[in-house]
């Protein structure tokens, strides 16, 4: 769940600012720059009963991602922290301190880490122009598996409901064409499934809460519009709801 969390003096901006609650509902993990001159934001923190802000995750130059585990006990942070370089660490929510699950960083930075719903595995991205990687480690660090994708970007990935898929939305630039389209598979790769064509723009997309159903977007650039589209989990059904204006975005599922 994300909350938008304002605040004022000493902090120079935050206006709609990325937050989460803490699963318990106790804490606001939130980015805010410190003041009017630093160009990077920083992660921090505060209690939903009051108290004082506490400066969780310091960015020298950029903020990365950050979430809560699904218990509440760490927070997952993707980028470069003070004295770090970029990489996938878990924070200690209560002292600060990051430990870092040894992803070995290359020419491109991992981002965009996700937590399995059961907190025991970590996704994680890294993905140049039309290839790139989608990594699954155990909460411990430990490599479980890397799937390749040579000819499309992962753009976004996300876990299935009961954690045995990983559904991938991929894009891929050809001349001055761009494709995008999704697919599932399990997390080491294997079993892969073609969710949508790979001709159009398909985009989006999350699983319903009891995992049967995809909800996400189809454009139609003749049109010039979106219409959402809801297939079974293994890409079957599809059913079209079709827009009559404008290009609707963040379609989701009602809990």
């Amino acid at each position: 769940m994300t909350v938008t969390y304002r605040c004022s003096g000493r902090f120079a901006y935050v206006g709609e600012a990325v937050a989460h609650w803490s699963p318990d509902g106790k804490q606001v993990l939130f980015l805010a720059h410190p003041d009017t001159v630093t160009p990077a934001a920083n992660w921090y923190l505060v209690d939903t009963g009051g108290g004082a802000v506490r400066e969780l995750i310091h960015s020298p130059d950029y903020a990365g991602d950050a979430q809560w585990s699904p218990d509440g006990s760490r927070i997952l942070y993707t980028g470069a922290a003070a004295g770090l370089s970029c990489g996938v660490y878990l924070v200690d929510p209560g002292t600060g301190f990051m430990t870092s699950l040894g992803v070995q960083v290359g020419k491109y930075c991992p981002f965009a880490a996700i937590w399995s719903p059961d907190g025991s595995r970590i996704t994680y991205r890294i993905s140049p122009i039309n290839s790139g990687e989608v990594t699954t480690v155990s909460s411990a660090g430990a490599v479980l598996s890397q799937i390749t994708f040579a000819d499309a970007s992962p753009a976004a990935v996300e876990w299935s409901p009961d954690g045995r898929r990983l559904k991938v939305w991929h894009v891929r630039d050809v001349g001055r064409n761009a494709y995008a389209w999704l697919a599932s598979m399990n997390p080491d790769g294997s079993s892969r499934t073609q969710l949508t064509p790979t001709d159009g723009w398909y985009t989006g997309g999350g699983y319903s809460p009891d995992g049967h159903s995809i909800i996400h977007h189809r454009f139609y650039p003749d049109e010039g519009r979106s219409h959402i589209r809801v297939i079974d989990d293994d890409g079957g059904n599809p059913l079209e709801v079709p827009v009559r204006d404008g290009a609707p975005g963040g379609a989701t599922w009602r809990p």
